[in-house]
């Protein structure tokens, strides 16, 4: 069993890059449901399904939702077993969409509270992945 802990800031980060990215299979399950073949491919449906329930095993590892007073929120043990690839790929996914956004603000000169969030968790997920490169291929 590989477990790792998440700091607090990091599980708020690695939550919302879930929470987005568990749209693809969700869509992919839609797309499966529409093929005319459908009955003779059921490994089409147990792929997205799969994928779908590391993200729900996950997402209950480290909560669903955020506290209502977000600096309460606390670090999570998560056993990394089965969900590494997973976790590993949401936080590069939600990495490359904040490096978009900082350098879309930064060219207009606007650096916001959002704008610095979105700093912060740059360095959250750099972080995160430095530390735990090896634990997550």
């Amino acid at each position: 069993m590989a477990s790792i802990m998440i700091p607090a800031e990091t599980v708020t980060v690695l939550r919302s890059a879930l929470l987005t990215d568990i749209g693809g299979p969700a869509e992919f399950l839609e797309q499966a449901s529409l093929a005319h073949d459908k009955e003779k491919r059921p490994e089409l449906f147990r792929a997205a399904l799969s994928e779908i329930n590391a993200y729900c095993l996950l997402l209950d590892a480290i909560g669903w939702s955020e506290p209502d007073d977000p600096s309460t929120q606390e670090p999570r043990l998560v056993d990394f077993d089965l969900c590494r690839r997973l976790a590993a790929d949401a936080m590069r996914s939600k990495l490359k969409g904040e490096q978009e956004f900082v350098t879309e603000r930064a060219a207009e000169k606007n650096e916001d509270a959002t704008y610095r969030q979105a700093v912060a968790d740059i360095k959250r997920i750099e972080q995160f992945l430095h530390n735990h490169d090896s634990t997550l291929r």
